[in-house]
C-alpha cells in the first residue's frame, strides 16, 4: 500500500480542467459582448458626425438663401485621400421644400454617405411640422417701444436629418429650427 504518495488523481485533473474551461468561456463571452458594444457605439458616433455635418451644411445654405445645395462628405482618414472611389462626387439637395410651411412631414430625396456609389449610410432630410405651431406666437418690443408679433411657423422650419446604417442597426436623428427668412 502506498500511503504518502503526492500527486493528483485523474478526477482532480479533470475537475480543474472543467473549472478552467468555464472561466475561459466566461471571459470570451464578456470580451465578445464588449467588442460588439464598441462596434455599435462606433457606428453611432459616425452617424452623429454625419448628421451634424449635414445640418451645418443646411444651416449655411439656409443663411445664404440658395435654392439648392451640394452635400459633400470630405475624406474620413487623416491622409486627406478619399476613402473610396466616388466619395468626391457631390449630391444635390433641393432646399425649396425645406423652406415651406408644412402640415405633414416632407422628406427630400435620400442621399448616401460616403457617396451615392458606396451606400454605407442613408441620409434622410425632412421638413417636419412645428409642434403646436399655432400656439408659438411671441411679441417682441424694440427700442422705440413698437411691438411686433412673431409666429414661429412663419419664420422657421423644423428640419430633421436622420442617418440609417445600410448594414442595419440603430438610426440616429437630429432636429433643428432653421430661419427660412435669412
Amino acid at each position: 500500500m502506498l500511503r504518502n504518495e503526492k500527486g493528483l488523481t485523474l478526477v482532480e485533473i479533470l475537475a480543474s480542467l472543467v473549472i478552467l474551461s468555464m472561466v475561459i468561456l466566461a471571459f470570451t463571452y464578456t470580451y465578445n459582448q464588449l467588442f460588439s458594444a464598441s462596434a455599435r457605439e462606433q457606428k453611432r458616433d459616425v452617424s452623429v458626425d454625419i448628421a451634424r455635418s449635414v445640418m451645418e451644411q443646411l444651416k449655411a445654405s439656409f443663411s445664404s438663401g440658395t435654392a439648392s445645395m451640394n452635400i459633400w462628405f470630405p475624406p474620413t482618414n487623416n491622409s486627406g485621400t478619399l476613402p473610396n472611389p466616388g466619395a468626391d462626387i457631390q449630391q444635390l439637395v433641393n432646399l425649396v421644400p425645406l423652406r415651406q410651411t408644412v402640415t405633414s412631414p416632407v422628406q427630400l430625396e435620400t442621399i448616401y454617405y460616403p457617396s451615392a456609389s458606396d451606400r454605407q449610410y442613408k441620409v434622410n432630410i425632412s421638413n417636419i411640422p412645428i409642434p403646436e405651431a399655432d400656439k408659438q406666437v411671441y411679441t417682441i418690443t424694440d427700442n422705440n417701444r413698437t411691438s411686433y408679433t412673431l409666429k414661429v411657423a412663419d419664420h422657421f422650419s423644423l428640419i430633421q436629418v436622420e442617418i440609417i446604417p445600410a448594414a442595419g442597426g440603430v438610426s440616429y436623428a437630429i432636429q433643428s429650427y432653421l430661419d427660412r427668412n435669412s
